[in-house]
């Protein structure tokens, strides 16, 4: 996400470049991470830094 700060990220997109194949349970946890205010949730499933 650092290589492109300005892009948003699809959820499963990251969980793939991670090499995590639990998508769901990993979008759930990027949901409690924007929640928290760590990185932003944009929209469904879609997540940028929060810079």
């Amino acid at each position: 996400m650092r290589t492109e700060p300005q892009r948003t990220w699809h959820g499963s997109e990251i969980a793939q470049a991670l090499g995590i194949t639990n998508i769901h349970s990993f979008c759930v946890q990027m949901s409690q991470w924007a929640s928290q205010g760590l990185i932003l949730k944009t929209s469904r499933s879609l997540y940028a830094l929060n810079t």
